[in-house]
């Protein structure tokens, strides 16, 4: 027997205009990503519970008062086909880019912080915000213990705190300006994971770990591990390995905010401008590519030295500090204040790590000092030149490489090539530089 038909003629469109008035859910549709997000208890989140689809048949029961009419519009089909109508209407509709757009807006899980005076307040549906950190902020820095594991871990280095502090708060906004990562870097023990685990637990959605593939070199870097950026603005790899190398062209471009193409999983290609910033912890330092200035300014290298006695370990430290949250946010939010009044800047104990860690790195510089005589009146054949070189890299443990390859390297460091009549032959030789007899 058919269904008895709808004698008030409600239809799936007049559903999706009463659905558009968001007189009780407020929803959009990002194009984007094919997923529909509700604005509930102060956030918008992907709808993974069928609160739309409840809506619809919340709105259509409303309308039906007659129940020979409710077969046929509370049914699966009819509430289908009004999600697919609201699909096509303008009034729903968003694309990713317009998502968590305000870099200075921080979403929580009962309203947003201003990062741009520190205000708390009710979180506003046209801000957009899709994401939110694990805690909302106390009003002050209640956070004595992360304070004394702080003191602890820099040997109580005030000026270091207050980089690390600022360079944190810098961490929680979407800008992009500093164009910095910093790179924790130390025996183990000593606290990096602790403070990593942390400020990933505090920032909740904004945060994640990354495979150590995406921003270390080994194998190709599969497009998904990129898609895993977008939207994040704090993005840590942890345990890098001894005879790794940066991926430093992905580090340039998420560092200098240049737009990242990546694919989700079975999805299609995309393009997406980075906000993330990039906080790696490891025991020995991965190998650069090439040392240069480009390198040195984006790097900030923080080393963290102390150790725990075994016997002395706080096994429950992340569980206090988990306690500590809200006032380290607030904590976070202050030095996102001191930020933008003072920049990152940097301070000794961070410009000594970086230092030493880009002097250890600098092959050639060492080269230079250990095997060479800088001069501008020396004069040596290239030949001969290449010939110390390839002794001084086996010596060093390091791969060779082709005497062009390492011309290069004399070209950019500003030493220049010319030829000269030596022994009556003319021979290519770098000037500025000698070799001992």
């Amino acid at each position: 027997m058919c269904a008895k038909r709808n004698t008030l003629q409600l239809s799936q469109k007049d559903v999706a205009v009463n659905l558009s008035a968001g007189e009780r859910l407020s929803c959009r549709l990002n194009r984007s990503t094919g997923e529909w997000m509700v604005f509930t208890e102060g956030n918008w989140r992907v709808d993974r519970l069928g609160a739309i689809r409840h809506e619809i048949l919340c709105i259509a029961e409303a309308q039906v008062h007659d129940p020979d009419d409710r077969p046929s519009v509370l049914n699966n089909a009819f509430v289908s086909g009004t999600l697919k109508l609201a699909e096509n209407m303008p009034c729903f509709s968003t694309v990713s880019d317009d998502w968590d757009q305000n870099p200075f807006l921080l979403g929580t899980p009962s309203g947003t912080v201003d990062l741009k005076t520190g205000e708390f307040r009710a979180a506003e549906e046209d801000d957009l915000i899709s994401k939110s950190t694990s805690v909302d902020p106390a009003e002050t820095e209640d956070c004595s213990k992360f304070k004394a594991f702080l003191d602890f871990s820099t040997n109580k280095d005030s000026e270091l705190i207050g980089f690390l502090q600022k360079w944190l708060g810098y961490l929680a906004t979407g800008d992009m300006s500093e164009q910095k990562l910093v790179y924790l870097y130390g025996p183990g023990g000593n606290g990096k994971g602790v403070l990593i685990r942390a400020i990933l637990g505090i920032l909740g959605d904004y945060a994640r770990i990354v495979p150590e593939s995406t921003l270390i070199a080994r194998g190709n870097t599969h497009p998904t591990d990129l898609a895993l950026l977008e939207g994040l603005r704090f993005a840590a790899a942890t345990e890098t390995e001894t005879g790794s190398r940066w991926r430093e062209g992905i580090i340039n471009q998420v560092t200098g905010a240049d737009p990242l193409t990546a694919r989700r999983m079975r999805g299609e290609f995309f393009t997406f401008q980075p906000q993330c910033k990039l906080m790696i912890s490891g025991n020995t330092a991965p190998d650069h590519n090439r040392v240069n200035d480009a390198a040195k300014r984006r790097f900030k290298v923080v080393e963290m030295r102390s150790r725990v006695p075994e016997d002395q370990v706080n096994l429950h430290l992340d569980a206090d500090l988990r306690a500590e949250y809200p006032g380290i946010l607030r904590w976070i939010i202050n030095g996102c204040l001191a930020w933008q009044e003072q920049g990152l800047g940097s301070c000794h104990a961070v410009d000594r790590a970086t230092d030493g860690h880009f002097k250890e790195q600098d092959l050639l510089e060492r080269w230079l000092e250990e095997y060479v005589i800088v001069d501008h009146e020396e004069i040596s054949p290239i030949s001969d030149l290449y010939h110390s070189w390839r002794g001084f890299l086996q010596a060093a443990g390091e791969d060779p490489e082709s005497q062009r390859a390492f011309s290069k390297r004399l070209s950019a460091a500003g030493y220049p090539s010319e030829v000269r009549k030596l022994n009556g032959q003319s021979t290519r030789v770098r000037l500025g530089l000698g070799l001992p007899n």
